[in-house]
């Protein structure tokens, strides 16, 4: 299969994939049409923002509740394709990773931040940290380029990562790393 013939298949599956997710949109109905049931409840049951529900604000205060619910299923609902990349920046001074690209939608993080290595080590399953480890680590010196084996992720997606590791100039027996850039390769979602 060509490039172009694997990119058009690529293509051909992101808009099956957005149709399937507008037809469950379709059929659950949209989120701001539901009706609030009656029924009583004791006031220590009810959140902290409503005092009775003879209050006049009561239903819009659950019903934003259920919104805030919504938006966040509606979030998570951004499926990864197997094939998108994203590449990072490792400092080994300050112990942090910076992301460009859609490395939360692999890791299955709610939103982009910079986490430590303990941080990403605690999104892989355990049967791959040890071998996870001993890969990122265990070739400082060794090698200046390294891609693992597939590591699968607590979320179920399965990953492919590549290091380049960059030594200070004068380093010639590459013992002390300043970075580690890398890139991300999901190859696989919902392996668990």
């Amino acid at each position: 299969m060509s490039k172009d013939e694997y990119i058009a298949v690529m293509e051909q599956n992101i808009k099956l994939l957005q149709q399937k997710i507008n037809v469950l949109d379709d059929t659950n109905g949209p989120y701001e049409s539901i009706k609030i049931p009656e029924f009583k409840i004791h006031k220590s049951r009810l959140p902290s923002a409503i005092n009775d529900f003879n209050q006049n604000n009561s239903k819009e205060i659950i019903k934003g509740h259920l919104m805030e619910g919504y938006r966040e299923a509606k979030a998570r609902k951004i499926i990864p394709i197997p094939g998108i990349t994203a590449s990072f920046c490792y400092d080994f001074s300050k112990n942090k990773s910076t992301w460009i690209g859609p490395m939360q939608f692999i890791y299955g993080w709610l939103e982009r931040y910079d986490a430590s290595f303990e941080e990403v080590l605690g999104f892989i399953v355990d049967s791959d940290k040890q071998r996870f480890q001993d890969v990122a680590f265990g070739n400082i010196g060794k090698k200046n380029y390294i891609a693992t084996e597939a590591i699968l992720l607590e979320n179920g997606n399965q990953i492919i990562e590549e290091y380049n590791y960059l030594y200070h100039g004068g380093d010639y027996e590459k013992r002390s790393p300043i970075l580690l850039q890398g890139k991300t390769t999901l190859t696989g979602i919902n392996k668990r």
